[in-house]
């Protein structure tokens, strides 16, 4: 007999089952071994096999980033839902031979949000993440002046407290279609006022 920390059991939905089987889809988890455990009314048994969730389907976007670098976004499945992870190798590095800090904004299973530092035309960044079992996905961003937007102030430099307008000039390298996030910063620069 031992004892099953229950607090480590992810719960799924049965999409079919009969006397002789049954049917579900795997949740959106990190990528590992697990052992599936049946519980009922008469008891609770296990898999004799694990089985194991891999990395897959890495992607990011943008393809191409300005060199004042910016925030991309990693898709895939079996991501680690936090860092540091003992069980995952995360790292990111720059054509210029340089590691670089992973610095993370936001994380899931499904989606990692990192921050790119600024760089030079033409310079890649590399994430790269590998698993305990060695399954290793990678995915690469370049830094473009072609993809560098610049903003604009086409209100009044000195303006009353309400709506600030500032225009937005795609380069001609980025498709006018091509969404983007748009963060507003607000500096304090104190002056003194004659």
């Amino acid at each position: 007999m031992y004892n099953v920390d229950t607090a480590l059991e992810t719960e799924v939905t049965l999409t079919s089952a009969n006397t002789s089987h049954i049917k579900f889809n795997v949740p959106n988890m990190e990528a590992g071994e697990y052992k599936v455990r049946g519980r009922c009314d008469i008891g609770d048994t296990d898999s004799p096999d694990n089985f194991k969730l891999k990395l897959s389907g890495i992607s990011r976007t943008p393809g191409q980033m300005s060199t004042n670098g910016g925030r991309l976004t990693i898709s895939g499945t079996g991501l680690p839902a936090a860092w540091p992870n003992t069980l995952f190798l995360g790292e990111l590095t720059s054509s210029n031979g340089l590691g670089q800090t992973l610095d993370i904004v936001s994380m899931s299973t499904t989606e990692w949000v990192i921050n790119i530092p600024a760089g030079v035309d033409g310079q890649t960044f590399t994430f790269k993440i590998t698993d305990h079992h060695g399954n290793e996905r990678s995915t690469t961003t370049t830094l473009m002046t072609s993809a560098t937007e610049s903003l604009t102030l086409t209100s009044a430099a000195s303006a009353a407290p309400g709506t600030l307008s500032v225009s937005l000039d795609r380069s001609a390298g980025i498709a006018s279609e091509t969404p983007i996030m748009l963060y507003a910063y607000l500096s304090n620069m104190p002056e003194v006022m004659e």
